[in-house]
């Protein structure tokens, strides 16, 4: 066996893992930061009747941070995941040439050799998690439009309002990431990960 293909194989095989544990830790920061902010409000809003005035000004000042902290993980799981995709791509030419070349004996491959599978698929985990970081980013967006209304607005205009806002910026972040890692998929890395040109 090639002793480049052999540590190029391994080397990528120690990207893929790491990447994907790297997806799985963005992943988890997100649900906990979704999760403790809640939390923080109603903190915030059981000091009683001092924070009543400004509870909703605070409240949307902290989603919408929230939101923009949740917009950058969202931006790291979908660069992330277009950097899985080019050690995995590797791995799979590897494993094909070396079928052809050195085990060619060896028939019955029950390992992957397609070298041209996108960065976006519908039915993978990582999508149905970016999915599911686009729809936090949605929700503490109508959150903060909702607390920011929600002294001066009639209250169920208010929560339509703010669940269009949720629901249009959901669909928004989840398509710009999906459409973003479209369309980088189609090139060699080093154009879709540093602009270069062969």
């Amino acid at each position: 066996m090639n002793e480049f293909l052999k540590l190029e194989y391994e080397q990528c095989m120690q990207l893929v893992k790491y990447y994907d544990e790297r997806h799985h830790s963005l992943m988890k920061f997100a649900a906990g930061l979704s999760s403790s902010v809640p939390t923080l409000l109603l903190a915030i809003y059981s000091l009683g009747a001092n924070i009543a005035p400004v509870f909703w000004d605070v409240a949307a000042f902290i989603c919408l941070v929230t939101m923009i902290g949740l917009l950058s993980i969202l931006a790291a799981i979908t660069q992330t995941r277009l950097y899985f995709l080019y050690p995995a791509r590797q791995i799979n030419a590897i494993r094909r040439e070396l079928l052809r070349t050195v085990a060619m004996d060896f028939s019955n491959n029950q390992m992957y050799l397609d070298t041209s599978f996108k960065a976006f698929k519908w039915n993978s985990s990582q999508t149905i998690q970016q999915a599911i970081v686009a729809i936090q980013v949605g929700l503490f967006g109508g959150l903060a439009v909702f607390s920011w209304y929600a002294n001066s607005s009639d209250r169920i205009n208010n929560i339509w309002l703010s669940s269009i806002v949720a629901f249009l910026t959901a669909s928004l972040v989840f398509i710009i990431s999906a459409r973003y890692l479209m369309g980088k998929s189609e090139f060699h890395p080093d154009k879709a990960v540093h602009g270069k040109e062969d």
